[in-house]
């Protein structure tokens, strides 16, 4: 796995990573939409202008 080395409490460590790891899944929520609408504008156009 690697010679990584935390100087930290192994719970602390635990607890930062699952809330980070829950920050990332909830703002997917909202910010997948966005590049999804983004990706259908820019086909849409690129279609648009092979025609």
């Amino acid at each position: 796995m690697g010679r990584h080395v935390f100087y930290v409490n192994a719970m602390l460590m635990l607890f930062v990573k699952i809330m980070s790891m829950a920050i990332c899944w909830l703002l997917a929520v909202f910010i997948a939409p966005i590049g999804l609408l983004y990706f259908y504008i820019h086909h849409s156009k690129l279609e648009r202008s092979l025609r």
